[in-house]
């Protein structure tokens, strides 16, 4: 029941007391035992199991990562929240890459990383399902304002779902428009009313799922094209929080005079994939980034040529639109330097035709870490 772990992830997380102590080796080895001894039916045969580890600071109390990894045999991710310095950052790498998954690290957050963490942890998730990131857009909306993003859906997909991510729940609206639809929008009510749809609100995340092809009400089948989300604010609602940011004692003149922050992703299953890496030969400042990007349809290298761009956010620089160069079939890949300790967020986008010459788009954000001090690759 999904009402009852979250009862039970909110009583656990309020019972911590950190004192001062931080034992990811720990934490770690007790998920795998409970992961071991879990015997719900519904969780035996061809399930997905991982363990996800955030943490904020360097390992100060036994057990250690280096003392359980050789006993973790579920894949685990990572998110590090903050700067290197004060993470373990090498040791966070050696546990993911050990067991097949990989590590992340924030960077300083501000208040314009509201939702970085969730966004990493959705990125996690649509791993494990063998999902793909089609957009991952972030911005900024006032009221009486509609933001429309459009993404492109091909004949390769399968499911595509829309997660929107908020400050406060019921806070945004959000419908979405089928190719050459305008007429059969789909808001909450048709999504809970139609066959192979669903929409789910929490306190701070909306998702619409869909299989396709959908239908609506009998109508056409709904598939390949262009499809839109339109994102508007609930203005008794928007009111309700800006009371709440004051009597919290924050400031709500950036949401005044910029607006409401959001993250949007929209993601789904495909044959059509993306998959980002980024290898580094040390961790030192002065190591090279490799990014490299694979992309494939039912298992083949595209049939025409894709164009793979990065956006790098580093620590001293940003650099937009740097072109990966084919290396191999369906290989794309580019240097980037990285001279400053810190965080060097890679965004990659693709685009390109399908073998049945429909066109598709693709996200991921993937990062690269250097610091002081000793480390193997990431």
């Amino acid at each position: 029941n999904p009402g009852e772990v979250k009862d039970r992830l909110v009583t656990g997380i309020n019972s911590l007391a950190a004192g001062g102590w931080t034992s990811i080796g720990a934490g770690v080895n007790r998920a795998q035992n409970l992961l071991d001894g879990f015997e719900d039916a519904r969780l035996t045969g061809g399930e997905t199991r991982a363990i996800i580890v955030l943490t904020d600071g360097k390992e100060n109390w036994p057990p250690y990562i280096t003392d359980v990894i050789n006993d973790i045999s579920t894949p685990v991710f990572a998110v590090g929240m903050g700067a290197p310095d004060v993470l373990e950052p090498a040791g966070l790498a050696a546990l993911t890459s050990a067991t097949g998954g990989y590590a992340v690290i924030t960077g300083d957050l501000d208040a314009e990383s509201e939702f970085k963490v969730t966004k990493y942890f959705a990125q996690m998730l649509a791993r494990l399902e063998g999902s793909e990131v089609l957009l991952d857009p972030t911005g900024r909306i006032k009221p009486g304002q509609n933001h429309e993003i459009a993404f492109k859906l091909t004949t390769e997909d399968i499911r595509f779902d829309v997660i929107l991510m908020a400050p406060v729940g019921g806070l945004m609206n959000v419908k979405l428009i089928p190719p050459d639809s305008e007429d059969d929008e789909i808001t909450p009510l048709v999504a809970e009313d139609s066959e192979g749809m669903s929409f789910i609100s929490t306190d701070r995340v909306t998702r619409y799922r869909i299989d396709l092809p959908a239908t609506i009400g009998g109508s056409k089948e709904l598939h390949a094209g262009t499809w839109k989300t339109v994102l508007s604010v609930d203005p008794g609602v928007y009111k309700d929080y800006m009371v709440q940011i004051k009597n919290d004692g924050g400031d709500p003149s950036t949401v005044e005079k910029h607006g409401v922050l959001y993250s949007l992703m929209i993601g789904g299953r495909s044959n059509v994939k993306m998959a980002c890496d980024v290898y580094q030969n040390s961790h030192e400042p002065g190591t090279d980034l490799i990014l490299r990007v694979k992309v494939s349809e039912r298992g083949l290298p595209p049939f025409r040529s894709v164009a793979v761009l990065a956006d790098v956010h580093g620590p001293d620089y940003v650099l937009t639109g740097k072109k990966l160069e084919q290396t191999a079939p369906g290989v794309y890949t580019t240097v980037i330097p990285a001279i400053v300790p810190g965080v060097y967020e890679c965004k990659v986008t693709a685009g390109g035709r399908t073998l049945g010459l429909e066109r598709f788009t693709r996200e991921q954000v993937v990062p690269g870490v250097v610091w002081h001090g000793n480390g193997g690759p990431l």
